[in-house]
């Protein structure tokens, strides 16, 4: 699948980083696999691709190890969601798309090179939630989602790409994220 090579947009980037981006982002999306599975298993309604911190509200979370990492599932009572995400107090887990996409790239990624500010804006907008829900920018967005679908065969579940990026099993989540993660 192509991610990004032929949108508009990706002649202004550096070949480098639209090269490596492009291989990077269907192996970054297969991984997300057991988690999709994970959640799916727990009959969550949304996995947060995140190290959660527990907020010791016994009567909602629900911390468990599966297959050595360490999960931590919250019920948010106001909006009937239930989320789950990785226990940071058991360790730090890298999930984060920047942060892998940073060790994966040749040479490594240093956001201060001039390199990296001119790729800044265009992954800043197609990347982030809050801007990648616009027409303009949603293509990368809407890629990933499509390709999630096609490797679980799970035409209800989704991929919302975002800095905080997350697994979303029903409507009722999808509607979660955009009243109340838009800005990530």
């Amino acid at each position: 699948m192509i991610f990004i090579k032929d949108l508009k947009w990706a002649s202004h980037v550096s070949e480098r980083f639209r090269d490596a981006l492009e291989d990077f982002l269907p192996k970054w999306i297969e991984s997300l696999l057991p988690y999709y599975q994970e959640g799916k298993e727990q009959g969550v309604d949304l996995f947060n691709i995140v190290n959660c911190l527990p907020n010791g509200r016994a009567n909602e979370e629900i911390m468990y190890e599966h297959n050595g990492i360490a999960y931590y599932q919250h019920h948010w009572p106001s909006s009937s969601i239930t989320t789950l995400g990785f226990d940071s107090q058991k360790g730090y887990r890298k999930c984060n798309w920047l942060e892998c996409f940073c060790e994966f790239i040749p040479g490594g990624y240093d956001t201060a090179s001039r390199e990296n500010l001119d790729n800044y804006l265009w992954y800043n907008t197609s990347f982030y939630r809050c801007y990648n829900r616009k027409p303009e920018y949603s293509d990368v967005a809407k890629r990933c989602d499509e390709y999630f679908r096609q490797l679980t065969g799970d035409p209800t579940v989704g991929l919302s790409l975002s800095g905080t990026s997350m697994i979303y099993y029903n409507d009722s989540a999808k509607l979660y994220i955009d009243r109340y993660c838009a800005l990530e």
